[in-house]
């Protein structure tokens, strides 16, 4: 067989395979998006910033208690609250999320059955299991909520030792 024939043939593998890769990540996906779960990662993910954005007002508010500090230093400060809250964020998207569990929960299927899933969440019986399987997220948020607990433990130190630092080089101990 001539090299540009066995070359066609292996491109064309290729690129089949990586067709069928892809529509199975799009069968995947289309399960995930019927059963809710794409939703509730997303849903999880902004609860994490809302929660950061509190948890910075509160310390800057906690640091600031009884000071005046210059523009300069105020700027610091919150600059300081910015990487704070940037440090809070789960190092993970939703599509990350997506990934991971297309990865462990995709494999124990075969196309067929995931077409035989979809079509199954997409019906009555199914969408009243997403409901069921809603109210069993509550366990499973406490459970991501107790590992981020380091995560969150980590960022509030740093935070609180940079405003430390911004504090100290003001020397704005006055009081309002």
């Amino acid at each position: 067989m001539k090299p540009t024939r066995v070359l066609a043939i292996a491109i064309f593998l290729l690129s089949s395979a990586q067709v069928l890769a892809s529509d199975r990540s799009a069968k995947i996906r289309a399960l995930m998006e019927a059963q809710g779960l794409v939703a509730t990662f997303e849903q999880q993910l902004e609860a994490v910033r809302e929660q950061s954005q509190i948890q910075a007002d509160e310390a800057v508010a906690q640091a600031l208690a009884g000071l005046r500090p210059p523009p300069q230093i105020d700027g610091k400060i919150k600059e300081a609250a910015k990487q704070y809250i940037s440090e809070l964020q789960a190092p993970w998207s939703s599509q990350e999320i997506v990934d991971v569990w297309a990865k462990y929960y995709g494999e124990q299927f075969s196309d067929a059955d995931l077409d035989q899933l979809v079509a199954f969440y997409s019906s009555p019986l199914g969408q009243r299991d997403v409901l069921a399987g809603r109210e069993a997220s509550i366990g499973f948020s406490a459970e991501f909520q107790e590992r981020y607990k380091p995560v969150q433990a980590a960022a509030t130190q740093n935070f609180v030792e940079r405003l430390q630092q911004i504090i100290k080089e003001c020397n704005c101990r006055t009081m309002r």
